[in-house]
């Protein structure tokens, strides 16, 4: 008897001890998951949530951060809902005109090459000799070098990289066609380009490419209804079309950095910008290619057009209806928008980033102290939009409350604020989860307009 109860008591004792090991064990988990969340609600970029969590929060102000955002979730899950309904209900019903649809009925893509570095510096002085033949300023002619310089790398939005002109007298360069220097001092086709092929035959490069502007300057493009240069072979059906697919029935061709003189004190990184969109779309984003690589591109088209309530806006509510060919593009359309702001705020069109129009004129190198202005606004004014929401304001809202009954109740109390030797620094206003207001502009984008199914890079 006396041993069964000790086997008994022994064996109550263990079961205590597995209890207590698996209470220990969920209330570790638990820490962790409360742990996790907690972290979650703090670093995450959805607008309320720091505040439910926050220690130094008076705990009737976090619980009104969790109504906020309790109510806040549910209109957006109510509308999330009803769109999803409203798709459910109208559903988009697709039939297979043909299995066997031609690939010479697709339009081939449009290929813009953009050298990092978009001038020659050698013909650049050739054609300063030219411009100031009969001009002794140094510092005219230093301003002019270095105003190339910084050109012959920007891209639409980098106006800032101008802000050395502030401290420069540019008068006597107001008279300088900006955009046809450009034209001039870019690299020639037979200099940067060679080996070309197309439909499974050799092909003469400065044939086939043409003279192209982009937003990141004057490039050279196949198969675009853009380009600033007739074809040279006016018989040659445009846009061209592939015969058939696979790397035999593409474009190819070797580009030639090397050949290119660099800007003095040039800290671009070598390479090519390769932008590929529709025949008939404005080249605006691409991506880098490094030199030295052998890069083949096999492409996933995704074709786009503007429903009848966007080309049946009224006139003063359309972004733009449609470019000179007739058709509507999104990628040009936003290109057209940015020289559209450029030009009001500025009253002159960058026209070596953006079409030529007898509606604006030219931006001379004056206009680029506006350009610099505006440069915010240009370039980072989406991304404000983008990172903002309702929750955001209702946190500016919150906080400028906050601010005010603070300084109320100091006035009231009547008490002096007592000084000190130590500078304290009080956050007023939040950091809100905006994106930046002037993100650095991208000189290396992703691909916009037409997908990569495929990009294999392998280096010599």
């Amino acid at each position: 008897m006396k041993s069964g109860k000790k086997k008994f008591r022994k064996s109550t004792r263990n079961g205590k001890t597995g209890s207590r090991g698996n209470k220990s064990r969920r209330r570790k988990l638990l820490d962790a998951i409360l742990h996790a969340l907690n972290y979650f609600c703090t670093h995450t970029t959805l607008h309320g949530l720091r505040y439910i969590v926050d220690p130094e929060l008076h705990i009737v102000g976090r619980f009104l951060w969790f109504i906020v955002f309790v109510i806040s979730s549910t209109i957006a899950s109510n509308v999330i809902y009803s769109l999803a309904f409203r798709f459910q209900a109208a559903p988009t019903s697709i039939n297979i005109r043909s299995m066997h649809y031609e690939t010479s009925n697709l339009p081939f893509p449009s290929v813009t090459l953009c050298p990092s570095d978009r001038v020659d510096w050698n013909r650049a002085l050739e054609l300063e000799t030219r411009i100031f033949s009969n001009v002794t300023d140094k510092e005219s002619v230093e301003t002019f070098r270095k105003i190339l310089g910084k050109l012959s790398m920007m891209s639409f939005g980098d106006f800032d990289d101008l802000e050395f002109l502030r401290s420069r007298n540019v008068h006597s360069l107001a008279d300088i066609n900006v955009t046809q220097v450009l034209r001039e001092v870019m690299p020639r086709c037979d200099q940067l380009l060679s080996t070309c092929w197309w439909r499974n035959a050799d092909r003469n490069c400065c044939e086939i490419f043409e003279v192209q502007k982009t937003e990141y300057g004057f490039c050279y493009s196949f198969n675009s209804e853009m380009a600033q240069a007739a074809p040279v072979n006016s018989t040659e059906s445009r846009p061209r079309r592939a015969s058939g697919y696979g790397d035999w029935s593409g474009v190819k061709v070797t580009i030639h950095l090397g050949n290119i003189t660099k800007p003095p004190h040039s800290e671009e990184i070598d390479g090519v910008v390769v932008i590929i969109n529709g025949p008939r779309v404005w080249p605006n984003s691409g991506t880098m290619v490094p030199p030295g690589s052998k890069v083949s591109v096999s492409l996933d088209c995704v074709s786009g057009y503007a429903t009848k309530r966007v080309l049946e806006l009224e006139e003063g509510k359309q972004p733009c209806r449609y470019d000179r060919t007739g058709e509507y593009n999104q990628e040009t359309c936003l290109s057209l928008c940015k020289r559209y702001w450029v030009a009001k705020y500025c009253g002159c069109n960058p026209s070596f980033l953006f079409p030529a129009t007898a509606r604006y004129r030219d931006c001379t190198v004056e206009d680029f102290f506006c350009l610099i202005d505006y440069n915010v606004s240009f370039g980072g004014i989406i991304g404000l939009f983008l990172g903002g929401s309702l929750l955001s304001a209702v946190e500016l809202v919150y906080y400028l409350a906050v601010a005010v009954l603070s300084s109320l109740r100091r006035r009231a109390r009547g008490r002096p604020r007592a000084r000190s030797s130590v500078t304290h620094v009080r956050t007023v206003l939040p950091i809100l989860d905006y994106s930046p207001l002037k993100p650095r502009a991208k000189r290396i984008p992703i691909f916009a307009n037409y997908g990569l199914a495929e990009l294999n890079s392998n280096r010599y």
